[in-house]
């Protein structure tokens, strides 16, 4: 959770110069508002006002995660999500069993960040301001069983967002599957990767803040024939990296690691027992049938 010091602009500013210029090289920074993450789940296995499911957010000042996996019959629901070095990640899954035909399973996962840093000059940069490039990559994937055209009551959706207060140069995404949207180019079934580099001036010795978010949700009703199934899978996620070409450090709150190019959506490992769970239970359901 975050801690607010109240002071006057210039105060602020003064505060925070002051601090930069008098730590010891490589000495951790004291920032004025310390990182924050954050993680939301939500599983439920049937219609809440018949078994209320798992719902819980946590809030933390460091690498942070939550699951969990829900049952109703032959209904599943699970949800993950996470915030460390390696960025964003959050997953959902339900199974909608036509043993309970007209009951819907949901599930939904949040991830979130804000991440200070300040930009520490090197010996003989003058300048008030210094390029900053936020590489940047996410990839993932909507999948529906059987198939979105067979499925009538199936939904998947992914939001995704990252940017530095400040900077007009920021990412966003929105994409979702569902019966209603199979026309609309602007949505998808099945795998999605960007990655992209941000990129601005920004002012030295000043606390800043790079803010990301990471939503996925999912949905299923079966009816009395056919059971279905519906899996937002973003479990290596929203990544993200920080540098500059000028003569500058930058100093985080959580450092984060080295962006990795997107793998392909057919190659991600789920994000959590719970879902691993579930694909073992659907191969043992698809035996039985």
């Amino acid at each position: 959770m975050s801690h607010f010091i109240r002071c006057r602009p210039a105060s602020l500013a003064l505060v925070l110069v002051a601090a930069v210029l008098m730590a010891p090289r490589g000495a951790a920074a004291q920032f004025v508002n310390p990182l924050a993450t954050n993680v939301g789940i939500d599983a439920a296995a049937v219609n809440t006002y018949i078994q209320p499911g798992v719902l819980r957010n946590t809030n933390g000042s460091g690498p942070i995660a939550d699951g969990a996996s829900e049952l109703f019959g032959l209904n599943t629901a699970d949800a993950s999500a996470s915030v460390d070095a390696f960025g964003l990640h959050a997953s959902s899954a339900v199974h909608g069993d036509s043993s309970n035909p007209g009951y819907s399973a949901g599930a939904r996962s949040f991830a979130g960040l804000v991440n200070p840093f300040i930009i520490v000059p090197r010996a003989g940069f003058t300048g008030t301001q210094a390029l900053l490039r936020i590489p940047y990559s996410f990839g993932g994937s909507i999948n529906i069983f059987p198939s979105l055209a067979a499925c009538g009551s199936c939904f998947g959706l992914v939001q995704a967002s990252v940017g530095v207060d400040g900077m007009s140069d920021q990412f966003s995404f929105l994409g979702a599957s569902s019966q209603g949207t199979m026309s609309n180019p602007t949505f998808f079934a099945g795998g999605v990767a960007r990655s992209g580099v941000l990129e601005g001036l920004v002012p030295v010795n000043t606390e800043l803040y790079l803010r990301a978010g990471l939503l996925t949700q999912v949905h299923c009703q079966s009816d009395t024939v056919l059971s279905c199934g519906t899996e937002a899978l973003f479990g290596g996620t929203l990544s993200y990296t920080g540098f500059s070409p000028d003569a500058v450090d930058l100093v985080w709150g959580l450092t984060p690691m080295a962006v990795a190019a997107v793998p392909e959506p057919t190659t991600w490992l789920l994000f959590g027992v719970g879902v691993l769970g579930l694909l073992g239970r659907r191969g043992t359901l698809r035996r039985a049938r």
